[in-house]
C-alpha cells in the first residue's frame, strides 16, 4: 500500500524475529516492517534537509540586505509578506493542495461554470478551486498580469508547501499524541501507527482474505470522523464531530495550548499570536473541516510525507478530501441540519466569540428558540405600565 511525512530518527522496532523455521509469509511481513520505517526515516531526513536549506537561504538574504546587495523595497517585502499569508491561509482553510498546481493561476474563468457542477469532473473541481484562488487574493492580486507572472505562482506554491510541512510536524511530533490520546512512541513509527489505528482509521479486510492482509481503507466508515455515538457505520448525526478533528483544528490555528485546553475542558482563547490572530481568522469553513478530517486519518496512517496519495496505504487523500468537502458544501446549500450543526459545534468551540456569524449559525435551532424567547420578553415588557 503507499505515501510519505515525517517521524523521529529511531532504528526500525517491531516483534519480528527471524529462525531456520520462519515461514515466507513471516518473513514478508519483517521485510514489510522494515519498508515502512525505512520509509519514515527517508522522509525525516529529507525533511530536515528541507529546513536546513531553508535556514541557509533566510541567512543568505539577511547577508544580501547587510551588504545593501538587491534589497528588497518595503512594497516588494509588504507583498511577499501578504502572499506567504494567503497561501498559508489556503491549506489551512481552502484546500490541502490544488490538483493543478502553479498552472491554476494560468486557467481561464468559465464563465458558465456553477457551483452546484464543481463536483462532476475534473473541469469542474479545478473551477471550483480557481473560483476560492480568486475569492480569497485580494484585487491587487488578481489581474492578469499578476496571474500570469511567476513569482506569484512560485511563492504562493512553495509556500503552500511549507504550510503542509508545519502541519504535518505540528500534528504528528509536536501535537499528536495529546490530539490522538496516545504516546509520543505510538505515532513515531509507520509499523506502530498501522497497529494501532488501522481499525479506527476506516480499514475493512476483503471478504475470504483468510488474514492475509489484504483490503482497502473505508471512506465513510470510519471511527476517527464520529464522535463516541459510531456504531460502525457512517451516521450523518454522527460524522465530522470526533473531539480529535476538533483539537486537530486547534492546534493548528490556536496553537499547542489550545488543544491542552480543551482537553481540560476550558475554553480556547488566544495567547499571543496564532495563526487565527495572524490570518484574520474568525469562522470554520468546509475546506477546514474536510482538511481535518483528511489529516486526522494522515496522522496514524503508515504514510511519511503529506502527500495527495500515501505512498504505503494507497489511501488517495485528495479524492478523499474533495468528497468530504462535498458532503459538506451540499449539506449547506440545501440547508440540513446535521450539517449545520457541524459547523455550529466547530465555531462554539475554536471561534466563540464569533460563532453566531459562522456558516452555521442561520439555521441554528438553539438560536431560533434564543430569539422567541427575547420576543416574549420584550412583548411581556410591552405590555407593562408606563409611569406617569
Amino acid at each position: 500500500m503507499p505515501s510519505n511525512a515525517s517521524s523521529p530518527l529511531q532504528e526500525p522496532n517491531f516483534s519480528g524475529s527471524i529462525d531456520m523455521n520462519s515461514t515466507p509469509r513471516t518473513l514478508r511481513k519483517i521485510a514489510y516492517g522494515f519498508q515502512l520505517d525505512a520509509n519514515d526515516i527517508r522522509a525525516e531526513n529529507n525533511e530536515l534537509k528541507r529546513k536546513l536549506a531553508d535556514l541557509e537561504n533566510q541567512q543568505a538574504g539577511s547577508k544580501k540586505k547587510n551588504s545593501g546587495a538587491t534589497e528588497e523595497t518595503d512594497e516588494e517585502q509588504d507583498r511577499n509578506e501578504l502572499v506567504k499569508n494567503l497561501a498559508h491561509k489556503s491549506v489551512l482553510m481552502c484546500w490541502l493542495w490544488l490538483r493543478m498546481g502553479a498552472k491554476t493561476f494560468s486557467e481561464q474563468v468559465d464563465p458558465e461554470y456553477s457551483p452546484l457542477d464543481r463536483f462532476d469532473n475534473t473541469k469542474g473541481k479545478v473551477q471550483g478551486e480557481l473560483s476560492d484562488l480568486l475569492e480569497l487574493l485580494p484585487p491587487q492580486l488578481q489581474s492578469a498580469e499578476c496571474m500570469a507572472s511567476s513569482w506569484l505562482r512560485r511563492q504562493f506554491i512553495e509556500e503552500m508547501g511549507v504550510q503542509r510541512s508545519n502541519t504535518a510536524y505540528r500534528l504528528r511530533r509536536q501535537c499528536g499524541p495529546s490530539i490522538f490520546n496516545c504516546s509520543a512512541q505510538d505515532l513515531a513509527l509507520a509499523i506502530q501507527r498501522d497497529k494501532l489505528f488501522r481499525e479506527r482509521n476506516g480499514w475493512l479486510e476483503s471478504a475470504g482474505s483468510e488474514g492475509d492482509g489484504s483490503g482497502e481503507y473505508s471512506t465513510w466508515d470510519v471511527a476517527l470522523l464520529h464522535d463516541d455515538t459510531y456504531q460502525g457505520k457512517f451516521d450523518r448525526k454522527s460524522i465530522f464531530l470526533n473531539p480529535i478533528l476538533l483539537r486537530i483544528f486547534a492546534a493548528l490555528v490556536r496553537g499547542p495550548s489550545a488543544v491542552e485546553a480543551m482537553l481540560a475542558g476550558l475554553p480556547v482563547v488566544a495567547k499571543g499570536e496564532t495563526m487565527a490572530t495572524k490570518l484574520g481568522l474568525t469562522r470554520t469553513t468546509a475546506g477546514a473541516i474536510a482538511g481535518c478530517a483528511v489529516l486526522a486519518r494522515w496522522v496514524v496512517s503508515p504514510d511519511g510525507t503529506l502527500q495527495s496519495k500515501g505512498l504505503i496505504s494507497s489511501i488517495n487523500y485528495q479524492k478523499l478530501f474533495d468528497t468530504y468537502l462535498k458532503y459538506l458544501l451540499t449539506g449547506l446549500d440545501t440547508k440540513k441540519a446535521t450539517v449545520n450543526k457541524i459547523f455550529q459545534v466547530w465555531d462554539q468551540a475554536i471561534f466563540p466569540a464569533t460563532a453566531d456569524t459562522g456558516l452555521g449559525a442561520g439555521c441554528a435551532g438553539s438560536n431560533a428558540e434564543q430569539d422567541e424567547a427575547e420576543a416574549e420578553v420584550f412583548a411581556d415588557l410591552a405590555d407593562d405600565e408606563t409611569v406617569e
